[in-house]
């Protein structure tokens, strides 16, 4: 994992974190096999249809997750609660990752509530 900190200002920070894609892969598949259950195509049982089927027939599956968390972060930050129930509802799960309190500890930031 890559990480470089680029100040902004005296109170600003900018946080570049480059994750490699064998480490994500474990929560793409969870949120597939979610997508899968929820998912109808024809030919396949429900929660047996491939990943690569669902970006192809259906590529709006996690629109619907972000669209919701944009109109969540309009008016300001999300309460945490909202937050976690918004994931819950789409069949995803946030934690933190086992990289997080290392570059938190490296930048002497505030960690985010939530799990650690």
């Amino acid at each position: 994992m890559k990480s470089a900190v680029e100040t902004l200002g005296p109170t600003r920070v900018k946080l570049t974190v480059e994750v490699p894609f064998d480490e994500l892969k474990p929560h793409f598949d969870k949120a597939y096999g979610a997508l899968a259950g929820q998912v109808r195509i024809p030919g396949f049982r429900p929660g047996k249809v491939p990943a690569r089927m669902i970006e192809i027939i259906q590529p709006a599956g996690f629109e619907d997750f972000f669209a919701a968390m944009s109109d969540m972060l309009t008016s300001g930050p999300p309460e945490p609660e909202k937050l976690l129930a918004l994931a819950e509802r789409h069949g995803l799960e946030f934690g933190a990752p086992p990289w997080l309190a290392d570059v938190i500890k490296r930048y002497d930031l505030t960690p985010p509530p939530g799990p650690q």
